[in-house]
């Protein structure tokens, strides 16, 4: 007589059970670490743009700004919203044409797309929509953003970032608890 192997009925619903419990395990700890993942990324996107704007300052010897694009879609005005993206221009009209494109004699060096997905990025002041650094690499403390704080809508944990340029021109980032 031939023997005949293969599973059970209870063996297959035994297996079926097994699995389901550990994705319910499982499943909110790969959801944090992916909403952490997104987090850190836009956060070293926006700390590559600062770092870029500090060394172009410095290279070129000419005041640059990092503004928040005034639409996604627009590369010719800063505005408010870095939710929009952001562009690296040369500032060179001093203080009072601070965090503005001129149309001309300032070029855009670079532009980033609006990041994917629920993210705000938030000034301090609210009002800032630039940050400016001069041919030594300062930050302008006379104008501009001091820090940007990276938040999201589904934020749990400690995901929440803030990005704070130091008067000597270097970024500083923690993790914030979500509110």
């Amino acid at each position: 007589m031939r023997k005949v192997s293969g599973l059970t009925l209870i063996e297959l619903v035994t297996v079926l059970a097994v699995t389901a419990i550990l994705l319910a395990v499982v499943t909110p700890s790969v959801e944090s670490i992916l909403a952490n993942n997104r987090s850190s990324a836009y956060a070293n996107d926006l700390i590559s743009a600062l770092r870029l704007a500090r060394a172009e300052a410095v290279n070129r010897g000419v005041s640059m700004s990092l503004c928040a694009r005034d639409s996604s879609n627009n590369l010719n005005a800063c505005g408010t919203t870095w939710s929009n993206g952001w562009m690296l221009f040369t500032d060179g009209r001093g203080a009072a044409g601070a965090g503005t494109l001129a149309t001309t004699g300032e070029a855009v060096v670079k532009a980033w797309p609006a990041p994917k997905g629920s993210a705000t990025i938030v000034p301090t002041p609210a009002s800032a929509g630039y940050v400016r650094f001069l041919p030594n690499g300062g930050r302008d403390l006379s104008n501009g953003a001091s820090a940007l704080a990276i938040r999201f809508a589904d934020c749990t944990g400690n995901q929440d970032r803030t990005l704070t340029v130091s008067p000597t021109g270097f970024v500083d980032v923690s993790k914030n608890a979500c509110p």
